[in-house]
């Protein structure tokens, strides 16, 4: 127990005497609420309202991560996010990420990404994972609690406690997943599959 108190105590340390001033001088211009820490350097473009929440931790890696932001536009991360290298994030408008998200490496976030010919709020829901590589179209929403998984464009909006998959991405309820059922349809046509399935219970004999 004393080993664990100590441990919490010395990287409590070097969070605040390295860490935080670090993010202080690389984010400069952003909202930073306290204990963000910045491993390594960002591109960093805050023309419009960046603000970032509580513990919030950007990691060392191959790449660094950006986050653009436009003029009159906004960025908001909630506290404890985690963000893997190389990730994007960019805003013409707003882009808001909840509590408790892990970004993967190289994932995108664009609001008004040209190859979607249309632009829109994103917002992130509290306890999601992106995944390596996926990308977030404009004006998507990604329920709480869902994954994402490496790889995927999503397009559409994402359900809570749901896995999005694939090119373009496809929903799937997380139990489902997680019990190893077989899951071919996504939650859409699943649910019209149920809604068929209880109309005929009802009109039968």
């Amino acid at each position: 127990m004393t080993f664990k108190v100590l441990s919490r105590i010395f990287y409590r340390l070097i969070d605040a005497l390295y860490y935080e001033p670090r993010a202080l001088l690389v984010l400069r211009g952003c909202a930073l609420a306290r204990g963000v820490r910045v491993e390594d350097d960002i591109v960093l473009a805050a023309k419009g309202r960046v603000s970032i929440g509580r513990r919030a931790h950007f990691r060392r890696g191959i790449a660094p991560q950006e986050l653009l932001c436009d003029a009159g536009a906004e960025i908001v991360i909630g506290e404890r996010v985690v963000f893997n290298y190389g990730g994007i994030i960019k805003a013409s408008r707003s882009v808001r990420i909840g509590a408790n998200c892990m970004i993967g490496s190289f994932a995108r976030l664009d609001d008004s990404a040209p190859e979607f010919e249309t632009t829109g709020p994103i917002v992130v829901e509290d306890n999601v994972w992106i995944a390596h590589g996926a990308v977030i179209a404009p004006g998507v929403r990604i329920g709480r609690g869902s994954v994402v998984a490496a790889g995927s464009v999503v397009a559409r909006d994402v359900p809570a406690n749901t896995l999005a998959m694939g090119n373009p991405a496809r929903c799937f309820p997380l139990e489902l997943v997680s019990s190893g059922e077989d899951f071919t349809g996504d939650v859409s046509s699943r649910r019209g599959q149920e809604g068929r399935a209880s109309g005929q219970e009802a009109a039968a004999p």
